[in-house]
């Protein structure tokens, strides 16, 4: 099997909360394989971990023993993605990230509303 670990896996690891024991046991387990999703939400900033600052989330990987994982580059969103640790989407890239954050948040707004309304300019160029 294949599993991600974003940056709610991380945090759970750092803090060593009940659910980042059950990770830290999924890891234990090497008949997965195991990939770090290369993303600083805003739960980060207050580590300093920032879009222009991959080195710091780089500290916080090696704090909690995932730092030898893989890395997955997520579609890069405007001050959300590292900028040199993001992939740009095209029109069936966006429409995917649609159809999985219906899924996902089902009752939320879409990123690219979220940023319209905050002035960010990603829903324009499609980042």
């Amino acid at each position: 099997m294949r599993v991600t670990l974003d940056h709610n896996c991380i945090i759970h690891l750092e803090n060593q909360t009940s659910v980042g024991v059950k990770i830290r046991m999924l890891l234990s387990r090497h008949r997965n394989k195991y990939f770090v999703v290369n993303i600083g939400a805003s739960e980060m900033r207050q580590k300093g971990i920032t879009p222009d600052h991959y080195e710091k989330f780089e500290e916080l990987l090696e704090k909690t023993g995932i730092d030898g994982l893989p890395r997955l580059n997520p579609i890069g969103i405007f001050d959300v993605t590292f900028f040199d640790r993001c992939v740009f989407a095209n029109e069936d890239m966006k429409k995917l990230v649609d159809e999985i954050e219906s899924i996902l948040f089902p009752n939320q707004p879409k990123i690219e509303d979220k940023a319209t309304k905050t002035n960010c300019s990603w829903g324009k160029t499609n980042l």
